[in-house]
């Protein structure tokens, strides 16, 4: 154990000097900035048009828009179609009552505006037409916990345009962890055994009085490490700095975790052309605030990246150019996103690891929508895992059995 300590603190100090460490972490603040600051200036423009004193001027506008179109409706001669002119209504009448709910909730008044969501909610789901479509009857009930979650805990809603610190933190995340993320990590970790075999540096840890998977595990370890260091350093900026612009509201908004899904094929028209049709189960539905979910994604993201770490430390000891095992490690990712991208649906997609790199969408149930198939967090778990084990064991192999001194 002693030399393995000393091993992992010799190539700590080296990943310290290494130029990778320090371009990635700030590759990862600036990107965040970046983002974080076009976001907000976006947001900034749309709190001043939809501020409370502008919203009664924009309800007063909805409802001249609705008495100009039901007019057109009875005017026969009228050039439009009648149910392009309905739509118009009927998407209007929605935009209206959102700017009055929005009028609500900035007067103080959320609680309201839940009681009554609440009240229509119910309605539906005791209209028997309603069930016939299960798929919006199942979102209904899982809408319905969302409102009763809140008015238990006095959780006040946010208006519809409103962006908080949490929110923007978990969109940041689903967009850079699939991409993003793994290359800095590939940057960061790809050649810590390979730049040693191609400076000829490896020699001189290959002749000390210690074993190689022990020099190997130590390499291994500081991966892990300087990887858990970046996704530290990416995910406290990434929430600080929005935190900073959106504040604290919103923290104890709930977010529906285990969801899964049963997956009927139903005929989508009367030409009977079938769809698959995703239906919540809600045996396993629990909402929790926010705050814990965005927490939990934290250490999410850091086991999905330690597999990215993992499976590139593979690359840099089978391959002696830093070059090629870095070129190797991103081609892995790559071709993993374009088969993924290629072939969406089905269940043996849920093998690659490049599926699974935010966790948080295996949480909430998103990913199992999307792909139609039931990926749950432990099941993103477990093939993360896998790929980890048979990442690092073929490493040791290799790296124990393979005469490296002769071939230098």
């Amino acid at each position: 154990m002693d030399e393995l300590r000393r091993v992992f603190v010799n190539e700590w100090m080296k990943m310290m000097h290494r130029w990778r460490l320090w371009v990635t972490m700030g590759l990862a603040v600036l990107i965040v900035f970046a983002i974080t600051v076009i976001d907000y200036n976006e947001y900034t423009t749309r709190t001043q048009f939809y501020m409370k004193s502008n919203l009664p001027k924009l309800i007063a506008q909805a409802d001249q828009k609705i008495k100009e179109w039901q007019q057109e409706l009875q005017n026969p001669k009228s050039t439009r179609n009648q149910s392009n002119i309905k739509d118009d209504i009927f998407n209007m009448t929605a935009e209206k009552q959102s700017f009055h709910d929005d009028l609500q909730i900035l007067s103080g008044n959320g609680r309201g505006v839940l009681e009554r969501d609440l009240t229509l909610l119910n309605y539906y789901l005791n209209d028997k037409k309603s069930k016939n479509n299960m798929e919006m009857y199942s979102a209904r009930q899982v809408k319905k916990l969302e409102l009763e979650y809140r008015l238990k805990h006095k959780v006040e809603p946010l208006p519809s345009w409103w962006n908080s610190s949490y929110f923007r933190t978990e969109q940041i995340i689903a967009q850079l962890s699939v991409l993003f993320l793994p290359m800095l990590v590939v940057i960061l970790v790809a050649d810590i055994v390979s730049g040693e075999t191609t400076n000829g540096t490896i020699k001189l840890l290959l002749v000390r009085p210690i074993s190689r998977l022990k020099i190997l595990l130590g390499k291994w370890l500081v991966s892990l490490t300087a990887t858990a260091v970046l996704v530290i350093g990416f995910y406290g900026f990434l929430f600080l700095i929005n935190l900073g612009f959106y504040g604290h509201q919103g923290a104890f908004a709930p977010r529906a975790i285990n969801v899964t899904y049963i997956f009927k094929s139903i005929s989508m028209d009367n030409l009977g052309t079938p769809r698959m049709a995703a239906i919540l189960n809600l045996n396993h539905v629990t909402l929790i605030p926010h705050w814990q979910y965005i927490l939990t994604g934290f250490f999410l993201l850091m086991i999905s990246l330690m597999v990215v770490a993992t499976i590139t430390f593979l690359c840099s000891t089978l391959f002696r150019s830093s070059m090629i095992s870095t070129s190797v490690a991103f081609a892995v990712i790559i071709i993993c996103q374009l088969v993924q991208w290629m072939f969406p649906i089905g269940k043996w997609i849920g093998w690659l690891f490049t599926v699974h790199l935010n966790l948080l969408s295996n949480w909430s149930g998103e990913l199992s929508h999307d792909l139609q198939t039931n990926l749950t967090l432990p099941i993103g778990i477990l093939v993360l895992s896998i790929w980890l084990v048979i990442s690092i064991v073929v490493a040791a192999v290799y790296f124990n059995r393979k005469d490296m001194l002769s071939t230098l």
